[in-house]
């Protein structure tokens, strides 16, 4: 059984995962670890369903939304990932992308545009 197999795959994300990942990101004080931890989680949004893509594309859009600032001190690992998914061949995954980007505008207060080139 794959983890886009379990029923309600979405429920699951909004009601288990995010809170999961946040509370992860939120325990743990080293920045290192903090880094590997969003890097593999980010890797996942190369993966082949865009279901996994939109999922993983949910909770970092959820880390924003809670963590606000802090979430800004991996924004430079972030960007690539989010860039590319700008682009995705799913609209849902690529809408998602979009939000993120506005919603670092709104915290940063300044276009990244030219960094998503």
């Amino acid at each position: 059984m794959t983890l886009v197999s379990i029923p309600n795959y979405f429920d699951f994300v909004r009601s288990s995962l995010k809170p999961l990942v946040l509370e992860m990101n939120e325990r743990i004080n080293d920045d290192g670890m903090w880094q590997k931890l969003n890097y593999s989680f980010l890797m996942k949004t190369r993966n082949e369903d865009y279901r996994v893509r939109l999922a993983t594309l949910q909770v970092i859009e959820h880390l924003f939304d809670t963590m606000r600032e802090r979430y800004l001190v991996i924004l430079n690992d972030t960007i690539p990932f989010i860039s590319e998914l700008l682009e995705d061949e799913n609209e849902q995954v690529e809408d998602c992308a979009k939000r993120i980007v506005n919603r670092v505008e709104n915290l940063t207060g300044e276009s990244i545009n030219e960094y998503l080139k």
